[in-house]
């Protein structure tokens, strides 16, 4: 199983790289949707995603991702998802499950830098902080 870590309050893009039979799966033409869940199994889930809340520029090389927001991340623990395709023909497929850790937001114990922080943004594996 795919694990996926990042940390509660974050803003991060979620992608994804899907292969069907060794090759990339062109996802141009498909429905795409996401669903987390804190347990396995059915449940209501606590992160949907629509098709339109997907970046698809990469689709066709069987590449897409989906931004998380901080209200997504912002319930510490170990959660459950799973993309959902739907092609053209109307056949659903389901990607492996994957493990979404959220671990407890950084906490300075020696100096508060909530004052000096302007902008945290990240995307990827890339933060970007702007310091006063």
């Amino acid at each position: 199983m795919n694990e996926v870590e990042y940390y509660q309050g974050e803003t991060r893009n979620l992608s994804f790289q899907v292969t069907l039979n060794g090759a990339p799966l062109n996802m141009s033409a498909c429905i795409l949707g996401l669903e987390v869940r804190r347990t396995l199994g059915y449940g209501p889930p606590y992160i949907t995603k629509a098709d339109t809340d997907f970046d698809k520029s990469q689709a066709a090389a069987g590449v897409v991702s989906v931004l998380l927001t901080v209200a997504d991340l912002s319930d510490v623990g170990t959660h459950y998802g799973q993309l959902a395709i739907k092609d053209s023909s109307g056949r659903v497929y389901k990607a492996r499950t994957f493990t979404l850790i959220i671990k407890p937001a950084v906490v300075f114990p020696v100096h508060d830098l909530s004052t000096d922080i302007q902008v945290i943004t990240a995307t990827s594996d890339v933060v970007e902080l702007s310091v006063s």
